[in-house]
């Protein structure tokens, strides 16, 4: 474990894998002393708190200097991105997407061949939402990934890696459909355009013969010093701001000439420097397409004046629902405010799972039904029951997997709420219970339910499978275009054969699956669908479910076309040569950083004292396999005593109070300026009184 009291790097490695495994870092010596016993090794030495805190950062180090120099050696890479918020503070988890070598094979640069990988760049804290603001973040993180690989003393790897290298290196972005990511993209294609053009400018002047370069610094100068007014102003000016213009009229030269160059390139010279491709989350696709249906659905009602879905009030509008419908207020019209209220009133399938998810699901363990749904369900159908669904907005397919769930068990769940409320010292429903008794007692709602279903089982469910289901590995989200041809023609299909698949759905047809889900998966939740077909026949008006089935099909099918526009004939996309596509891989889903914000927050609800260069250091090591990198011959002896010297360094540094303390004078910046803006608005109003 020790040599020359110092932990050997295979020491550091156990205990950033036990820590990785769920060791607390207090007791990483305690276990590893344990281990050393059972395998004969008496008294061996207790690694303190500060070492194991040490190691991890350690490896996250040398993960930093993994990946610049990995990002360093392709030609081309991709990256993904996706914010959240967490205790009012803004994060960002990042990714690239490239080809690495295989260490554990001794390789030392990327095969061309190979399958591309994903590796973490980590989560950044930023002071905003806005598209600048990130960009900003990622500019500083690839810098700080190039300036610290460049440092390490086995790199041999040239000039130093910048975001300038890396915007060239750069084909397209992963991310959801959000306007700020879209932003994003759009301003990093910009920066890629404007740096490809400097790039040109530079080349061109090296490349120029020293008289035409004599004569071209010559017009420049004159006009930099005419700008100002004459060569007495320009001497006379500060040097800071002197060298500050010269740089700039160095920068306009450049420009130029690269502009000039650019326009004399082919088309094909020109899209191997400017092309960037964008391509959103296809999770996001489809949970945006369900909410497209759900909010075409619930306008039918009104559109054909039939009998609307009971009123899912919260406790306090419940309040106003029994003043207007008590008898002493009669035929009196409503009240403007009683009118919002009603108005505002939230009803249909998609609501009672959200209700139903709050009670049966809830997150929190002190809330809601807990472990009684399945435990009670389970005894009802004398066969083992889940937990209900966690219904929640970002999580993707949680509605229609709860709206299953609400037919497939519909009996059980009525037994349950009328259970519930018998049991009571006082018996009665609560607000929540009774809305979710009386939302499954209301057959507008349940047809909802039953087309949520129907919707999840024959689209959602199948087209995930093919997006993320086994055997998608390696599969580029770039080429998914005819994908999203096929589903958008599947939608067309089914609202075209609606009737059909009623008739067949009520008559169960052993090849329903085949015959209508989308590339002829098979049902996941086969329960659910002969409930739906139960009462379809038996319990609902089936001229409603047809047209509430083609209203939310037709607005599934627009939003579809919607969010899959990069795809469209003739776009970016669909251009590119295959090779590009090939350079360009990224994965079809945004689950990676997804995955990794979702591990932030609930690591910072366990240890909410944790730093963030601890929790990145903690998950690059494991993730981006750094362990094999500093096990290979690419490692050296010389940088693990470097890797310690600057684990060292950082901590004494303060890196979490650095980082907070630059968020805090971001906030008194803000506050700074809010208070200027409005202390102005009020000088104009006083102004304008006078």
């Amino acid at each position: 474990l020790l040599h020359k009291g110092i932990y050997t790097p295979t020491a550091r490695s156990l205990a950033r894998w036990l820590v990785h495994f769920g060791c607390s870092q207090k007791r990483v010596g305690i276990a590893i002393q344990k281990v050393a016993s059972v395998f004969g090794i008496p008294n061996a030495p207790r690694m303190s708190p500060d070492t194991v805190r040490r190691a991890i950062t350690e490896g996250g180090i040398a993960s930093t200097v993994q990946l610049g120099r990995e990002m360093a050696g392709v030609p081309s890479l991709t990256m993904s991105v996706d914010g959240t918020s967490h205790k009012h503070q803004e994060f960002e988890g990042q990714h690239v997407h490239l080809r690495v070598p295989n260490y554990s094979q001794g390789e030392t640069m990327a095969n061309a061949s190979s399958t591309p990988v994903t590796r973490v760049l980590g989560v950044v804290s930023l002071t905003g939402k806005s598209a600048d603001v990130s960009l900003d973040g990622l500019e500083n993180q690839i810098n700080g990934i190039g300036e610290l690989a460049a440092s390490a003393p086995s790199s041999k790897w040239g000039d130093l890696f910048t975001f300038t290298k890396y915007l060239k290196s750069l084909r397209g972005m992963m991310s959801d459909h959000a306007s700020a990511e879209k932003s994003k993209a759009e301003k990093i294609a910009s920066r890629k355009h404007n740096d490809a053009i400097q790039e040109l400018g530079a080349q061109e002047i090296l490349d120029m013969a020293p008289e035409e370069l004599r004569s071209l610094l010559h017009r420049h100068a004159v006009a930099k010093i005419e700008g100002v007014g004459g060569f007495q102003q320009y001497m006379e000016m500060d040097p800071v701001e002197r060298a500050h213009l010269d740089a700039a009229q160095h920068e306009t030269m450049k420009r130029e000439l690269g502009e000039e160059l650019y326009g004399t390139l082919d088309q094909a010279a020109r899209e191997e420097l400017d092309i960037f491709l964008w391509a959103g989350c296809c999770c996001h696709k489809d949970q945006n397409s369900f909410e497209g249906g759900n909010r075409e659905m619930v306008g039918v009602y009104k559109k054909f004046g039939l009998v609307q879905p009971v009123l899912l009030a919260n406790k306090a509008d419940t309040a106003t629902i029994a003043r207007i419908l008590d008898p002493s207020h009669g035929a009196k019209p409503l009240s403007p405010d009683e009118t919002i209220t009603v108005e505002k009133m939230t009803k249909g399938g998609a609501k009672l799972c959200a209700l139903a998810g709050a009670l049966f699901g809830n997150k929190d363990d002190k809330k809601g039904l807990g472990d009684d749904y399945s435990v009670v369900l389970s005894g009802f159908y004398q066969t083992p029951v889940g937990q209900f669904s966690r219904v929640h907005h970002s999580r993707f397919g949680s509605v229609g997997e709860a709206a299953a769930d609400l037919l497939e068990f519909h009996s059980g769940i009525v037994s349950l709420l009328e259970d519930v409320r018998d049991g009571k010292t006082k018996v009665s429903w609560t607000n929540l219970e009774k809305n979710i008794y009386n939302g499954l007692h209301d057959n507008p709602t349940l047809a909802e339910l039953c087309v949520l279903t129907i919707y999840h089982q024959l689209i959602s469910c199948p087209y995930m499978a093919k997006v993320r289901g086994q055997g998608t590995d390696g599969q580029s989200a770039l080429n998914l275009g005819p994908l999203h041809n096929e589903i958008c023609s599947h939608c067309q299909a089914l609202i075209d054969k609606a009737d059909a698949f009623l008739e067949d759905l009520v008559a169960k047809k052993a090849s329903l699956p085949n015959d209508y889900c989308f590339g002829g998966h098979q049902f996941t939740h086969l329960g659910a669908i002969d409930a739906v077909s139960s009462f379809v026949q038996d319990q609902l008006d089936r001229t409603l479910v047809h047209r509430l089935l083609i209203t939310f099909l037709q607005g599934a099918l627009a939003t579809w076309v919607r969010f899959s526009a990069e795809f469209a004939p003739g776009g970016l996309i669909d251009s590119a040569s295959v090779d590009f596509r090939l350079s360009a891989w990224m994965p079809p889903t945004n689950d990676h950083n997804e995955g990794l914000l979702g591990l932030l927050r609930r690591t910072l609800r366990v240890l909410p004292r944790l730093g963030l260069h601890q929790f990145n250091s903690m998950v690059m090591w494991h993730q981006n396999n750094t362990d094999s990198f500093m096990s290979s011959d690419v490692w050296t002896s010389e940088d693990d005593s470097w890797v310690r010297k600057q684990a060292r360094g950082l901590l004494e540094s303060k890196p979490e109070q650095r980082r907070c303390r630059q968020l805090f004078i971001h906030h008194q910046q803000k506050l700074q300026s809010a208070r200027i803006a409005l202390k102005r608005r009020e000088t104009n109003r006083e102004n304008q009184a006078r």
